[in-house]
């Protein structure tokens, strides 16, 4: 057992030379990988810039709101079509309702439930996202009579690719039926 102590010393010895050694080579490797990115960072500063949120989503295009008696069967075929193209004068239409190459909506998806005009069917309400092109009534004419129908005017009227959906209204025309899907919407989704 004599003999063996002094070959148990040397192993031992050598193992915490080793640590030794592979603790020093450690440190060293950590202050090399310290340096090395403050390096890169001193070497890509100012190359990095921030422009706002890179992935930010884009918002949808806002939804316009019509009520019409026709059934959503006919619209979702035809879209809305205005009823006299040739006739383009849009104060003519804003003030008196004449037929005209526009078609109107409105911002407020609630205004079904004003006092209607005395009809048997009380219709749907369609939802359409704007396409784009339309005239913001109140922005064209300030004071005129109609204001608070926060009318949206299309001219050349509104293909169906852009008509979300409809509801319709009930009898008492306080409430909506459940949606009815378009399934030519071809917009934003």
């Amino acid at each position: 057992m004599s003999a063996i102590k002094p070959i148990i010393r040397e192993v031992k010895q050598s193992v915490l030379k080793g640590f030794a050694h592979a603790k020093d080579k450690l440190h060293q490797l950590a202050d090399n990988l310290t340096q090395h990115v403050d390096d890169v960072a001193i070497r890509v500063r100012g190359q990095d810039r921030f422009d706002g949120a890179p992935d930010a989503p884009t918002p949808l295009p806002p939804n316009r709101f019509r009520t019409d008696d026709r059934t959503p069967e006919n619209i979702f075929a035809d879209g809305f079509r205005p009823r006299d193209p040739s006739r383009t004068d849009l104060e003519q239409y804003v003030l008196y309702n004449v037929p005209s190459n526009f078609v109107g909506t409105s911002k407020d998806p609630t205004l079904y439930l004003r006092p209607p005009i005395p009809t048997p069917d009380p219709g749907y309400r369609y939802v359409i996202q704007d396409p784009g092109n339309g005239v913001d009534v109140n922005q064209a004419f300030p004071n005129n009579p109609y204001a608070s129908e926060f009318e949206v005017a299309y001219p050349g009227g509104i293909p169906t690719e852009f008509i979300v959906g409809a509801q319709r209204i009930g009898d008492d025309r306080t409430s909506l039926g459940d949606f009815i899907p378009n399934p030519n919407f071809q917009g934003v989704r």
